[in-house]
């Protein structure tokens, strides 16, 4: 792995299930659609090409099966990671939780607000994440690239 780029993709969970009762937040699924989108996405970082060193998951039951479904739908099958203390995380918890890793390209499935939130704090633009959208932002050379996928990806370069 080298330093010179670091790709991080910040994704919203996949669409999850209403709480059922007597079930907690963090116990809540997927939806059979929250697995189709899951896959979707997977399928298309394989597509486009995208080699991820390793995948960070909060421990909830829908960002770890989100993570999971696309992990295997990479043919380099990286490592996910599941960390506890990303659900409900505050951005400087997951700026933290950044810096400590070593990759080139990194997947962070996480939870509304934080992940909306880091995205917002990196680029300076407000943005809010639905179920199963992601963000790609590189850092090099001091340039960040936003990448916001819609349908399509659309393209953020930052004024000098």
């Amino acid at each position: 792995m080298s330093t010179n780029k670091r790709q991080i993709i910040f994704l919203r969970h996949a669409q999850s299930a209403e709480k059922q009762a007597g079930q907690t937040d963090k116990q809540r699924a997927l939806t059979d659609h929250g697995i189709e989108q899951s896959l979707r996405v997977g399928n298309f970082l394989q597509k486009e090409k995208f080699n991820i060193d390793l995948i960070l998951a909060s421990s909830a039951i829908r960002t770890k099966t989100t993570a999971q479904l696309i992990a295997n739908t990479l043919n380099n099958l990286p490592p996910v990671h599941l960390i506890d203390k990303m659900y409900q995380a505050t951005v400087a918890q997951l700026a933290e939780l950044i810096q400590d890793q070593e990759f080139d390209t990194a997947l962070m499935v996480g939870h509304n607000p934080a992940i909306s939130m880091i995205i917002t704090h990196f680029t300076s633009h407000e943005v809010y994440l639905t179920p199963a959208q992601g963000c790609l932002i590189e850092f090099s050379a001091g340039i960040t690239r936003l990448d916001i996928r819609t349908g399509q990806w659309i393209r953020y370069i930052p004024e000098a």
